[in-house]
């Protein structure tokens, strides 16, 4: 009966081991690199989410000044790892300006493809 209990209890431990170690992994944790978490355009507390990775040349260089915080992806060079996703800061006000910004571009294409259709 002893012997059973010992062995649930190892189990459980390397379960909850497992449990902590793996996400830390699979998710890179970009935070702990940034020196504030305040937005420097709206000078706003900014919030953690979680974003995918992406590898090599291909990354949007050049981002709009008003929404710089509001990226959805992290860049980490050509060197590949085995993350995937990553935790790092994003700015509530950066997010809605870069959303109306899409929204509009969109709009305006539209408007323009029908102008050009008559």
């Amino acid at each position: 009966m002893y012997q059973k209990q010992f062995s649930l209890t190892i189990k459980y431990l390397i379960l909850i081991l497992l449990l902590e170690t793996l996400p830390s992994c699979l998710i890179h944790n970009a935070t702990k690199y940034a020196e504030i978490n305040k937005c420097d355009i709206h000078n706003i507390k900014m919030h953690k989410t979680i974003v995918r990775v992406h590898y090599g040349n291909w990354c949007p260089k050049r981002t709009r000044k008003e929404y710089k915080n509001a990226k959805s992806i992290l860049c980490m060079g050509c060197v590949v790892r085995s993350y995937r996703l990553a935790l790092k800061y994003q700015c509530k006000q950066c997010n809605k300006l870069k959303k109306a910004d899409k929204e509009y571009w969109k709009k305006r294409d539209k408007e323009h493809a029908e102008r050009n259709e008559e």
